[in-house]
């Protein structure tokens, strides 16, 4: 970061009134943070998912953890983000740039633990990056999976 800077520095005394230096600012906000007084009321092993999702609405993500649990994660992001950008020209038709932006995008986030009951196991808040697994693509479905609903 320090380097950064002395280059932008330098760039710009170096180019003096030629060079053009633009910078930007921006804030977004994804989904709705969860607020803490109605998970405060979740109680493992008495809170159903049906509780859960009528106060909290619909999740993220959905996964099985083993075969008797999943989780359900639920994030949101407040990001802001500015960046910096300094073009000095060099020659005839050419210029040097450097750029620089600070982003944060990772979610924070809510993620609720239930057995194979429906009923909470454990709730756990911090940045999904770290709640949730890598997501991976599900193994095929078996064929008999959708066999016994015209059977009736």
């Amino acid at each position: 970061m320090e380097r950064l800077s002395v280059a932008a520095a330098a760039l710009l005394l170096g180019g003096g009134l030629a060079s053009c230096v633009r910078g930007n600012w921006q804030s977004a906000r994804d989904q709705t943070p969860v607020r803490a007084g109605v998970v405060a009321g979740f109680e493992p092993g008495v809170t159903t998912l049906g509780d859960c999702l009528g106060a909290l609405g619909a999740p993220l993500f959905v996964w099985e953890v083993d075969a008797s649990s999943y989780g359900i994660a639920f994030g949101w992001n407040e990001a802001q983000d500015w960046g910096l950008n300094v073009s000095v020209p060099v020659a005839r038709g050419f210029s040097a740039s450097v750029d620089y932006a600070d982003t944060n995008l990772d979610l924070e986030g809510l993620v609720l633990f239930f057995d194979a009951g429906d009923r909470l196991l454990r709730v756990q808040r911090g940045r999904l990056s770290d709640l949730v697994p890598d997501r991976q693509r599900p193994a095929a479905l078996p064929d008999q999976l959708g066999a016994d609903e015209g059977s009736d």
